[in-house]
């Protein structure tokens, strides 16, 4: 099973080449869940831009919030700043009741970029990843684990996990991403 201690042994890039699958480090993890009328109250308290619609994400430098249910936000900020938020959403309670939770010890997050990025991951998501927007957060299925993947860029996905199930994904991802490269080195055979 991964572990903090072990967490930090993988995070090298595993396959080196035109596709990488790695460990990605989040600093803190926080679960939003308030109904929508507390939202206003709840932004302003902690000034930030939370996003309305299932899918969405707002990052400034150091955070991101991303809505990934009709009354659910996942906050990914440095430990500092989570203090910060526990302790004004705190503050506002009585005014915008919610529930804020650190979920920061229960998920990881693999990495997975490359030109083969959106290929490795086809092989245990049943979606259509060329609808799924730059930007876009969605929660998911991959290899029948529930997972939240973040589409970072044109060939650039984040997966947060769940750490009980970090190890099978991740191997299965390596496993994957070797067959595809060898199909690859098949296909175009050096001479």
């Amino acid at each position: 099973m991964l572990t903090k201690e072990t967490e930090k042994q993988k995070f090298v890039p595993i396959v080196e080449g035109t596709t990488s699958v790695r460990w990605s480090e989040t600093e803190c993890r926080l679960s939003l869940r308030a109904k929508p009328e507390a939202l206003t109250t709840i932004s302003a308290a902690t000034e930030l831009d939370i996003p309305k619609t299932i899918g969405q994400r707002s990052t400034d430098v150091q955070m991101e919030v991303a809505c990934i249910g009709p009354d659910e936000w996942m906050i990914l900020c440095p430990t500092l700043d989570g203090a910060r938020l526990t302790a004004a959403l705190a503050d506002i309670y009585p005014n915008a009741p919610h529930s804020l939770t650190d979920i920061s010890e229960r998920e990881v997050t693999i990495a997975v970029s490359g030109s083969a990025a959106k290929e490795l991951l086809t092989l245990g998501i049943a979606r259509d990843l060329d609808s799924f927007e730059v930007g876009e957060v969605r929660r998911t299925i991959m290899q029948d684990i529930q997972i939240v993947l973040w589409r970072d860029g044109e060939n650039a996905f984040r997966i947060d996990v769940w750490r009980s199930f970090a190890d099978h994904l991740f191997s299965f991802l390596e496993t994957g991403l070797r067959e595809i490269e060898a199909e690859a080195n098949l296909a175009n055979p050096i001479h």
